[in-house]
């Protein structure tokens, strides 16, 4: 019972100090103007780009690759990340060559 106690109350310690790191993160995003979601989309974006450029994958390769299960939500997110969509991005790869 007792050594159950001190677990318990490490484990509690050990939430609150990931707490307290959780929330300077979230601070110093918020001063930077940006938000975890925003770092991810932007990586997510930039790697997309990269492997849409390069031609050598299908799109729904990609978007499994940045965590997608539907290639449809994919193209959306893509969209709303870039302005174009996945297939504007190779076809113009295409086009020039890339």
């Amino acid at each position: 019972a007792d050594q159950q106690r001190l677990v318990r109350q490490e484990a509690r310690a050990q939430v609150e100090g990931v707490r307290g790191e959780m929330d300077e993160h979230r601070r110093r995003l918020a001063q930077a103007d940006t938000s975890f979601q925003q770092l991810l989309d932007d990586a997510r974006a930039e790697h997309a780009t990269r492997r849409l450029r390069e031609g050598r994958l299908p799109i729904s390769s990609i978007a499994y690759q940045l965590g997608f299960n539907d290639p449809s939500n994919f193209r959306r997110a893509y969209r709303r990340w870039t302005g174009v969509s996945p297939g504007d991005v190779r076809r113009a790869a295409r086009a020039s060559g890339a």
